[in-house]
């Protein structure tokens, strides 16, 4: 809107290419993608499930979870690879020599057993009223909400984790254009002085308590 902030705390890294005139950009750390449940149940049961997702071509998440979803597909037969188009009307499209998988997301929609909302506050909402069984987020959202126990959280596979890059590169197709989907990494994005010191400050706390890894 135009104002200069003095720093940008934001757990999607992504950003940082839609802005300018910021000073540098300071890794946080990274974390991890995760299942959060009503009920406790195995990866292996995640094909039965109804699943809550954020919107793609809003929320960061939104892409991560797709790929995860087609990971646990195509390399574990877990989901329906047809289902999952079907259903979230999106199309993969894999390289010939299989280094790179398409996700085109720009007309994404929810139906079946998928359930979709904008951001993952409202995805969340979906679980606490029992329209899904599960929903995709990420490490600090589940610390900060203090889900653990309150529900089952089921971690991912390490390669599709997204605590370090995936195996193979996932580029989305998204309304904002094309983007590489990398690890998840807390930043913070700084344009003043005072921004600076402030994250002097941050970067003395233990971070590791919100589930960020350094």
């Amino acid at each position: 809107m135009g104002a200069k902030p003095d720093v940008i705390l934001s757990v999607d890294a992504e950003l940082v290419k839609f802005l300018s005139s910021y000073r540098k950009v300071v890794d946080l750390g990274r974390f991890e993608l995760i299942l959060v449940c009503r009920k406790a149940l195995d990866l292996e049961e995640i094909g039965r499930a109804t699943i809550g997702l954020a919107d793609p071509n809003i929320a960061p998440i939104g892409y991560r979870a797709i790929a995860a979803l087609y990971w646990l597909s195509v390399r574990s037969n877990l989901i329906d690879l047809n289902e999952l188009e079907r259903s979230l009307s999106v199309k993969f499209v894999q390289d010939p020599d299989g280094g790179s998988v398409t996700m085109d997301v720009r007309h994404v929609s929810a139906s079946g057993r998928f359930k979709m909302r904008e951001d993952l506050a409202m995805t969340f909402t979906m679980l606490e009223n029992g329209s899904v069984d599960c929903i995709f987020a990420h490490t600090p959202f589940a610390i900060s909400r203090d889900l653990v126990g309150k529900y089952h959280v089921l971690r991912m596979p390490e390669e599709v984790s997204f605590a370090n890059d995936p195996p193979v590169r996932f580029k989305a197709i998204t309304m904002l254009g094309e983007i590489e989907v990398k690890r998840l990494t807390a930043v913070a994005i700084v344009f003043t002085e005072q921004g600076e010191e402030y994250v002097d400050r941050v970067l003395s706390l233990n971070l590791s308590k919100y589930g960020l890894i350094k």
